[in-house]
């Protein structure tokens, strides 16, 4: 079996339990010393609409990509995961602007937490693994090409 098969067959499942660890660790503490876990930030990170962090919304995306990666071609799975990382990369943008304020306005993020840089990997996992299937796909087709 092709190594780009295995990964079509393994990639989704990866990604999708990176993602449910992600959700159990710690994610990111506040500047009152409270610490939130993933699964908090996802019960509550559809409201960063209001603050312009848009990053949570990169959740339904990840799950989307996860159940339709085999099913699609490799252009569709670049087009679809150039999306996630832009929309998480918007927690930094934010944060180091004035920062994300929570509760009262009061206690905005101190640091982020192993959580969340996991959730960022599953972020941004999808795009490498597209970029890689797809340049493969296209080694592959010249391989061929060359041995006819």
């Amino acid at each position: 079996m092709p190594t780009t098969t295995r990964l079509l067959k393994i990639a989704p499942a990866l990604i999708s339990v990176a993602w449910l660890i992600s959700l159990c660790l710690p994610a990111l503490r506040l500047s009152n010393g409270e610490v939130w876990f993933g699964y908090n930030l996802l019960l509550m990170g559809w409201l960063g609409i209001v603050s312009f962090t848009l990053a949570w919304y990169a959740n339904p995306l990840i799950a989307t990509i996860s159940l339709w990666w085999p099913r699609v071609t490799a252009e569709t799975r670049l087009n679809l995961s150039l999306f996630i990382p832009l929309l998480s990369s918007t927690t930094y943008v934010i944060t180091y602007l004035g920062g994300i304020p929570f509760d009262d306005g009061r206690h905005p993020i101190e640091r982020f937490m192993v959580g969340y840089y996991l959730w960022q990997v599953t972020c941004v996992a999808p795009l490498a693994l597209a970029v890689w299937c797809l340049y493969d796909a296209k080694r592959t087709e010249e391989d061929v090409h060359r041995a006819l």
